[in-house]
């Protein structure tokens, strides 16, 4: 997909900007989305469970903004969330350093946590149930070991990019007290 740009600047991890040779404009050049429909089914699943389980409405974010949801009361924001579907256990995420998400994603949610105050809550759908790490709007945002990570099986470079390695030890088990 390519769309005609007049003075924008494009976000360069979305988007490739191509200048054009005579005018100085060009043409963004759109990364390909692999987010399926039951990818998005999923996340729905499991935003359900925890929209029930603390109370509130949930609001998908629009395409393309780092993180997938905001729970909502009386019309405002009260946590953002990110949802993530992994087909692995808790142990083999353990026996992995932890979970692998992109740095990115993490930077915007510490940069609305200190902003705005706002709790961000990360939520983990693993074989073995669904694992929740919250930050609360009081706590200090936590600070992760950075690697270099992201998906190789689609031959894609763009996939690859900084990564924060989360110890399963942040997250506890949807049910459990505390979570």
């Amino acid at each position: 997909m390519e769309i005609k740009l007049f003075k924008l600047t494009p976000d360069p991890l979305f988007c490739r900007f191509i200048k054009g040779p005579q005018t100085g404009q060009g043409i963004i050049k759109m990364r390909p989305t692999y987010q399926t429909q039951k990818d998005l089914e999923n996340e729905a699943e499991v935003i359900g469970q925890l929209a029930e389980h603390y109370k509130s409405e949930s609001t998908k974010l629009k395409d393309y903004f780092p993180l997938d949801y905001a729970f909502v009361r009386d019309k405002r924001i009260v946590s953002l969330a990110e949802v993530k579907c992994r087909n692995y256990s808790s142990s083999q995420i353990d026996s992995f350093g932890g979970l692998i998400i992109s740095a990115h994603k993490m930077l915007y949610a510490k940069q609305y946590h200190d902003a705005f105050l706002l709790p961000f809550v990360l939520a983990l759908r693993l074989t073995d149930g669904i694992f929740v790490f919250v930050v609360k709007a009081v706590d200090p945002f936590p600070k992760f070991p950075l690697v270099v990570g992201g998906r190789t099986d689609r031959n894609d470079p763009q996939d690859i990019e900084p990564c924060c390695l989360i110890s399963m030890d942040h997250f506890k088990k949807l049910g459990d007290t505390n979570a």
